[in-house]
């Protein structure tokens, strides 16, 4: 809508969202309605054509324009076992600007924590490397208001693990990766090899299997409760070939 993006525009910097150069006649009450009518119009729009990602692309820009910064402070630390490697990180998200399923913007907390190994594997000399990943909402939320809360849950674990060998004096990779939600039962997995032909030809090949084992609603108007972090893929079997020319 012209008229709602001139009147943001005037409010806020479009380029750095900082206030603008506008009158200063407009209130913090008119702003409020402004985003409230551009996030009934993206919720109205998803209602008739649903796409998940692209509404959450749409709201994230208003969030940008509401909340200037946020902070985050954390620490790591790492060390190694004989051939294994360890490392350890975890961070605090203070004040993070989120969204709840009302459409209203809201301040948490949010504690993020990783762990991982790599091991080389001498018998096919193979690199191993796994990762543990979880993220906590520090919030107190029963009803599951919070859009992120009732899409992912409160605490979303993810592991995650790439085998990763390279034969035929380096111009032959084997690289398996794979994805795991473990809150929503979500598989990502994908084997490749790639052959260097030349330092400048390569050929690709591999396998993107996807399984959400929890799906999504079909239901347009309930798309923000999908129990999938895939959003509203449920499968896919999908073969891959390319070659990669650099210069």
């Amino acid at each position: 809508d012209e008229a709602l993006a001139e009147d943001l525009a005037v409010a806020y910097d479009t380029d750095t969202g900082a206030p603008g150069d506008g009158p200063e006649t407009i209130t913090q009450d008119e702003l409020n309605e402004i985003f409230a009518n551009l996030l009934q119009e993206i919720l109205q729009e998803q209602i008739n054509n649903p796409d998940p990602q692209l509404f959450i692309d749409q709201v994230n820009s208003l969030i940008r324009s509401d909340y200037q910064r946020y902070h985050i402070a954390g620490g790591g630390v790492s060390t190694t076992f004989g051939p294994v490697g360890m490392r350890a990180e975890g961070a605090f998200s203070l004040g993070t600007p989120v969204l709840n399923t009302d459409f209203e913007l809201r301040r948490i907390n949010i504690f993020t924590w990783t762990g991982s190994f790599d091991y080389t594997l001498p018998l096919i000399d193979m690199l191993l490397l796994a990762q543990f990943y979880q993220r906590v909402l520090l919030v107190n939320d029963p009803e599951n208001l919070l859009l992120e809360n009732s899409i992912t849950g409160k605490v979303l674990s993810t592991i995650v693990t790439n085998l990763r060998g390279n034969y035929l004096r380096d111009r032959l990779t084997v690289d398996i990766r794979s994805l795991f939600i473990i809150d929503t039962r979500d598989l990502y997995l994908s084997p490749r090899l790639s052959f260097d032909f030349t330092d400048e030809i390569t050929l690709t090949m591999g396998l993107n299997f996807l399984e959400a084992r929890n799906p999504p609603s079909n239901d347009p108007e309930d798309f923000d409760t999908s129990k999938s972090i895939f959003q509203t893929l449920t499968s896919l079997d999908q073969i891959f070939l390319y070659m990669r020319y650099t210069f």
